[in-house]
């Protein structure tokens, strides 16, 4: 069964140090040009050093709240922070 995701992000979460470095992660290269708004748990625990069971539960509470999308088994994608105002 799958769960209905947020359409609109809950803008009362206050991410945790290991949310906040999702969300960094995410964003990376949207500045440049590059391509940016998509991570895996394991990308974040490469990058980061964060156990990756932290990484998995970091994400998917993003997820909850609204602001990351899950794409496809283990693969989510940055949708707001809004804390900036709008949207990517």
């Amino acid at each position: 069964m799958q769960i209905p995701q947020n359409s609109m992000p809950n803008e009362d979460h206050e991410p945790t140090d290991r949310q906040e470095q999702c969300l960094s992660l995410l964003k990376q290269g949207r500045d440049t040009g590059a391509p940016w708004g998509r991570v895996t748990p394991n990308y974040v625990v490469d990058q980061t050093g964060m156990r990756r069971q932290y990484a998995s539960r970091a994400l998917g509470r993003l997820e909850t709240a609204g602001w990351v999308k899950k794409v496809a088994k283990g693969l989510y994608e940055f949708k707001s922070d809004p804390r900036e105002g709008g949207d990517a």
